[in-house]
């Protein structure tokens, strides 16, 4: 409907609405990229399913219209190519600026004005007008103080995952600074910004037979939905393959659970391992309301028919949690090497920063940069100025952290903290000038490298946590064998209380009001602020018996 209006031109009813509206500009956003571009985020295998699953709709959309819409436009001078590309941008906008609503029983997505002339940021802060749905109207209204002049953003998916964010909208948190954020920066802009660990696919035959792997990871795809045993299908999705960040970490999440199961040591008569191995995957899964069920034991069986719902107690050694850990440490290693890769691709291909992770630009003499300047404050003293402007890099003094620039607009020079420098035109890649690229590949590889950058930044944050909590946790251990060396069982038990407590929490799934209880890691939640060291806070509350892990005292790793 919207393109037969469009037609109609100054004699369509919206004809003043549809002038607006044409002129959106949609290329940034993928539904309009090219099938190599759609490559740069294939690295996060979350955001490529989302994007690949949107363009998959929007092509079969296109496919039921095309026949009517050639048939009303025979007559008129448009290629079945143009007709098509017509179609996905109205597809596109649709889906980045639509609204869903809701009358006389029946749901229709509307485009309204003023809608698309609102952008979309992902800064639930940087909103500063939203759109309220009411029985008769569509309201615009201001929810912060505004100024004359100031740019008017609406924040449309709150809790949205920056995957969700890119594929539907065409946006991603940080794409629209100046500069290059830094990693802590880009974590902060979404508090829905996850990652998603691919495991690599398993075989059977590369572990000792004791392992028993085959067994395990017919268990892990029965009934934790995990298939990670090789050969695999190239098209199982995402949630088969790999685990989301952070959801899959905490509460009834299956990460740490499939990590524990697979380096568990199975120690049974063969007639016996097929039910040892149940016994210990109801364990470790039995928090993580799995859809496929738990594995039926000989022991559950017999517990179910006493009329008891208790599972069994299957306890695991400190040696265990520390492998479990660190194996998942390794799986967001892997993963975040692959999305460097990708981040030095997209950079290869366009000439756009990499940045890093402190957000600092490693720059050279002679490139053009955005940078702030010293500016005169009211009171007389310098200081940084609120806007950056371009200038010319004249020395780069590593040591001091500083760099020497000339300001375009001035010609004055300025010796700046090396951190001021916020943009830097890249160093021309052999053939990428000769090659034309456009200033909308250039906003798309934007969008893909912020986004791949986001998600490495959460993968690299979680793979840091994973090895201090397994490091914390082998402390503890060891001073719980010290205790246990001199007698004191007392002390040696507080030790492994604190070890289940942490992991009790871990399985917390985590809201508002219990988020901000629960500590950031296992060595805030242990170390003593006083002098830094790894000790007992014996003045913390007993753990619930029964809940969480059962930890045994275990001799650590040679």
């Amino acid at each position: 409907e919207m393109l037969q209006e469009l037609g109609a031109g100054s004699e369509s009813d919206f004809a003043s609405f549809l002038q607006q509206l044409s002129g959106v500009d949609l290329r940034s956003h993928p539904l309009m990229w090219d099938d190599e571009e759609v490559q740069w985020v294939k690295a996060s295998p979350d955001t490529y399913e989302e994007v690949m699953r949107e363009r998959a709709l929007a092509d079969e959309r296109i496919a039921e219209m095309m026949p009517k819409m050639l048939a009303q436009t025979a007559s008129a001078d448009v290629s079945a190519e143009g007709l098509r590309e017509r179609l996905r941008w109205a597809l596109c906008l649709a889906e980045a600026y639509g609204v869903e609503l809701e009358g006389d029983g029946e749901k229709i997505m509307a485009l309204c004005p003023l809608l698309a002339e609102i952008r979309n940021t992902s800064k639930a802060k940087a909103a500063n007008v939203a759109f309220r749905a009411g029985p008769d109207a569509l309201s615009l209204v201001a929810v912060r103080r505004l100024r004359p002049g100031q740019e008017l953003l609406q924040n449309s998916a709150p809790e949205a995952s920056n995957s969700w964010l890119l594929a539907h909208l065409g946006i991603v948190p940080g794409a629209e600074l100046p500069g290059v954020p830094a990693d802590l920066d880009l974590i902060d802009m979404n508090a829905n910004c996850g990652g998603t660990i691919a495991v690599p696919p398993l075989t059977a035959a590369d572990f000792p037979s004791r392992d028993h792997m085959a067994e395990k990871l017919a268990l892990l795809s029965q009934y934790a939905g995990v298939e990670l045993a090789a050969p695999r299908l190239p098209d199982l999705p995402v949630s088969k393959v790999g685990f989301r960040l952070p959801d899959e970490a905490i509460g009834v999440g299956r990460l740490l659970p499939t990590a524990r199961f697979l380096c568990s040591d199975v120690r049974a008569n063969p007639a016996e391992v097929q039910e040892r191995l149940a016994i210990q995957f109801v364990r470790f899964f039995q928090h993580c309301q799995l859809e496929g069920g738990l594995p039926p034991t000989d022991l559950v069986r017999s517990a179910r028919a006493r009329g008891e719902e208790q599972m069994p107690e299957v306890g695991y050694t400190v040696d265990l949690e520390m492998t479990a850990r660190r194996l998942v440490a390794k799986w967001c290693s892997e993963s975040v090497v692959k999305l460097n890769e990708a981040v030095n691709a997209v950079s290869t291909a366009t000439g756009l920063p990499t940045g890093s992770a402190e957000g600092v630009i490693m720059v050279g003499p002679g490139q053009t940069v955005m940078a702030h300047f010293k500016a005169r404050r009211s009171n007389g003293s310098l200081g940084k100025s609120r806007q950056p402007r371009q200038a010319r890099v004249i020395s780069v003094e590593p040591e001091a952290g500083t760099v020497r620039l000339e300001f375009v607009a001035n010609n004055r020079r300025h010796e700046v903290p090396s951190s001021w420098v916020v943009e830097a035109q890249a160093i021309p890649v052999a053939g990428l000038l000769s090659s034309g690229i456009s200033p909308e590949r250039l906003a798309r590889a934007r969008l893909a490298i912020t986004l791949l950058r986001t998600e490495r930044a959460v993968l690299a944050r979680m793979m840091t946590t994973l090895l201090e909590s397994a490091v914390a946790i082998e402390e503890l251990d060891k001073l719980a064998s010290s205790f246990s060396k001199t007698g004191d069982e007392e002390n040696a038990k507080k030790c492994l209380d604190k070890i289940q407590e942490f992991l009790a929490q871990e399985m917390f799934v985590l809201d508002e009001e219990t988020a901000a209880l629960q500590p950031l890691s296992l060595k805030q939640l242990l170390v003593d602020e006083n002098d830094g060291e790894i000790v007992p806070r014996w003045s913390l509350p007993p753990v619930t018996s029964g809940f969480g892990p059962t930890v045994e005292l275990g001799e650590a790793s040679p």
